[in-house]
């Protein structure tokens, strides 16, 4: 449809929803560019929202190692990643981590939710039922680990 869909979903230590986004960009972006998008995206909502302590997660390892380098250099996603690496700036402590793809469910069915209806929508409570569903899920998954 020519349109990218990113989903940055919001939990707290225990798996628990805080807040979701759903936004379409058009045309098609590669992954890393997608992924350190959603991460810019993802650290202003929990910034506007109040958050000081945050943990990352993300499914392009790409990105997490440019964030973490001494300098992203002049990649394609380098201004990207200078925007990560400023918006952490307004936070008390963060950590990052890679996940994989299938770990990372409820960010990919927003960003599908974010191409099938292209109108930007953020949630704080109401989340749609397939992203509770899927959070369920996956923190009773976590709990009988």
């Amino acid at each position: 449809m020519g349109r990218t869909g990113l989903g940055p979903v919001i939990r707290n230590h225990q798996g628990e929803l805080l807040a979701a986004m759903s936004v379409t960009r058009i045309g098609l972006l590669d992954p890393a560019a997608v992924e350190a998008l959603a991460t810019s995206m993802a650290l202003q909502l929990a910034r506007d929202r109040g958050f000081l302590r945050i943990n990352l997660e993300g499914d392009v390892k790409m990105v997490l190692e440019a964030v973490m380098a001494d300098d992203p250099g002049w990649s394609r996603i380098g201004h990207l990643v200078e925007d990560v690496r400023f918006a952490l700036q307004h936070f008390n402590s963060w950590t990052m981590a890679y996940v994989k793809r299938e770990a990372n469910q409820a960010t990919q069915k927003v960003a599908k939710m974010a191409t099938a209806q292209p109108l930007d929508r953020t949630w704080s409570s109401d989340f749609p039922d397939v992203l509770r569903e899927i959070c369920a899920s996956e923190l009773s998954a976590l709990n009988t680990c």
